[in-house]
């Protein structure tokens, strides 16, 4: 059975947000903004459509018709056609009415549906909802897939917000995100290529996480699954440096790749990225600290707007902004603060409808809770803590999203309140967040290998992050002796010196002034390091600020260097003139002995200088 909604006179409740038209309670109507789980402004209830295009009443039904059915297909299917606004309520497909959901959208009745497969890294503990995936599939089942992504983003998104079965992920999602566009054009060789090419890192130690959580056992990703967050992590970070903070990027990446390949996840993850950038409309991602905080507080406003008892309660508790919990809700999109299977339905409007939908869910889940809260929290803590443990429980998907969706949000509106958040935004600084590069390794080096180098660049200051090595002295090849090194060096820097000893330890410094004999002690920016046996940086102290100094002898004919001092006259590291030495704790590091041996002395088997350049 068909249960529709009845022309109603209600009143317009505090869920409406924007102005807007005529229309069901909750829906968007005729001229007003897009609501819920409704018909699109071109739908009303209590009408059918004439040959001009237009609206004719019905006298047996109130049913919502789009005014997009040609004659054609108005004859093939009668003249009363339900739309996926019946989709609110359970349905049982027929050959009677399956086609009637929606003519552009169904073919004609089929008894089988084609078995799909998703083609992501799902592991074994993914619960499948059973009874909700088989109902979904009868819904999909003849479903005509739209063959671009505006078609398919007007023509599915009412029955996106009713669910997608897994089965159906991987197909929807790539048409609904432009993957299936993008295929088509000469950039997706490029794009795809960096996943598949021979430059696709292979191994890794430090995954750039955007400001972002990368928690693979969040979403049920198998052992495949993790090691394609890593890589396309990395890769992402490499071909897209402009983008720093977006921590979004790795739970939104973990999803994706439930239903999705690697190439595809990539892509996928590509394309949201540049649709935010040069699409207001369909925003997805929020990629600097402002855009994040401006999200957040604009949701503050839509808060106060739609539910203002509940936020009157919250500001009486102490609460001054709901970002207090709403900034991880998004930046995780609601990863760990829902249960999974919401989640994931979240994800499809997401997809499907861009950055509102995350507010309308957001609203929702305050509306949903707002008697509890009210009658029940009565400090600030039990406020958190009773909205968290209450969102933990939605279970019921879709009662949450009939709510979420039920509220009028207008695009105007929304954007409106985003520019009146300018004006607080002035002294937002953007997070110093660890630059990743990968190096480009020319010259190979006796000391590190080609995975050291991430760990190393992680400690760079971010200017030099995006430096390439280059070996400019190595004492088995250009002459034992500091005094060699010191002219082959000369006009080279910033650089790295490194040390291998006899007993294996690896330990060395960064300095970003040039060595040689003059006045001073050195730039701030220099530290000490280990990497053998256990990588680990000494950043200075500031304590005091002897950092570096090269000696001469009194006849300059040889010389020796010091890193870091202590008020005992200890040195982090010394070097002589035939690059051997000593290592001890300094105050200027703060450091232990850089290697292990007792006696703090070390000879070293080769020493390396590697410029950044």
């Amino acid at each position: 059975m068909f249960t529709f909604f009845k022309k109603s006179n209600e009143k317009k409740d505090e869920n409406d947000v924007g102005g807007g038209g005529t229309g069901t309670p909750g829906g968007s109507g005729v001229s007003g903004g897009s609501g819920g789980i409704v018909p699109p402004p071109a739908l009303v209830i209590g009408g059918a459509l004439t040959d001009q295009g237009t609206l004719r009443h019905s006298a047996t039904s109130e049913i919502a018709i789009p005014t997009r059915i040609t004659r054609e297909r108005r004859a093939t299917i009668g003249g009363d056609v339900p739309h996926p606004q019946s989709l609110l309520y359970p349905l049982t497909p027929t050959s009677n009415n399956i086609a009637s959901l929606s003519p552009s959208m169904f073919a004609s009745y089929k008894t089988q549906a084609e078995p799909q497969v998703p083609t992501g890294y799902i592991d074994e503990y993914y619960e499948r909802d059973v009874e909700g995936n088989k109902y979904l599939e009868k819904m999909w089942m003849n479903v005509v897939m739209p063959a671009t992504q505006n078609l398919a983003r007007l023509e599915l998104k009412y029955i996106v917000r009713r669910g997608i079965p897994d089965s159906k992920r991987t197909r929807v999602w790539k048409l609904i995100s432009g993957y299936e566009d993008f295929k088509r054009s000469l950039d997706y060789e490029y794009v795809s290529g960096a996943i598949t090419g021979e430059g696709a890192p292979k191994k890794f130690r430090n995954i750039p996480s955007f400001g972002g959580i990368v928690s693979p056992s969040d979403h049920f990703l198998n052992d495949q699954g993790i090691d394609h967050v890593k890589r396309i992590l990395t890769v992402l970070a490499l071909r897209c440096p402009e983008v720093e903070y977006c921590p979004s990027i790795p739970d939104i990446l973990q999803m994706l790749l439930l239903f999705l390949s690697d190439v595809e996840a990539y892509t996928v993850l590509n394309l949201l990225i540049q649709q935010s950038k040069t699409n207001i409309k369909f925003r997805y991602l929020n990629i600097t600290n402002r855009d994040c905080i401006s999200f957040s507080l604009t949701f503050d406003t839509l808060f106060e707007m739609t539910v203002p008892k509940l936020y009157k309660h919250m500001i009486g508790l102490g609460i001054t902004s709901s970002k207090v919990f709403t900034e991880e809700w998004f930046s995780r999109m609601f990863v760990s603060h829902l249960p999974f299977q919401t989640v994931l339905r979240v994800f499809d409007c997401f997809l499907c409808e861009g950055y509102k939908a995350l507010y309308r869910v957001g609203l929702g889940l305050l509306k949903l809770h707002k008697n509890v809260l009210m009658s029940k929290a009565t400090t600030a803590e039990q406020f958190c803590s009773m909205l968290k443990h209450l969102n933990l429980q939605m279970f019921d998907v879709d009662k949450l999203m009939n709510r979420a969706f039920r509220i009028r949000l207008q695009r105007n509106t929304v954007q409106n309140i985003d520019e009146m958040q300018t004006p607080k935004l002035t002294h937002i600084a953007e997070p110093q967040m660890p630059i990743y590069y990968r190096p480009k390794i020319t010259t190979p080096s006796d000391i590190l290998h080609n995975d050291d180098y991430e760990i190393v660049w992680t400690w760079l200051p971010h200017r030099f992050c995006i430096c390439d090595p280059k070996v400019v002295y190595n004492s088995n090849r250009d002459g034992r002796s500091l005094r060699n090194m010191l002219e082959r060096v000369k006009g080279e820097y910033p650089m790295l010196i490194l040390i291998k000893t006899t007993n294996g330890d690896v330990f060395g410094c960064f300095t970003d002034d040039e060595l040689e004999s003059k006045f001073g002690f050195g730039s701030s920016n220099t530290f000490v390091f280990v990497m053998k046996p256990h990588a680990h940086v000494y950043r200075a102290t500031n304590k005091n600020e002897l950092y570096l100094k090269v000696c001469p002898s009194v006849d300059l004919s040889s010389f020796s260097m010091w890193i870091g001092a202590s008020e005992l006259g200890d040195r982090a590291l010394c070097i002589d003139s035939e690059l051997n030495g000593t290592t001890a704790p300094s105050d200027t590091y703060g450091n232990p002995a850089l290697t292990d041996d007792q006696s703090f002395k070390f000879k070293s088997t080769v020493l390396e200088v590697i410029s950044l350049v």
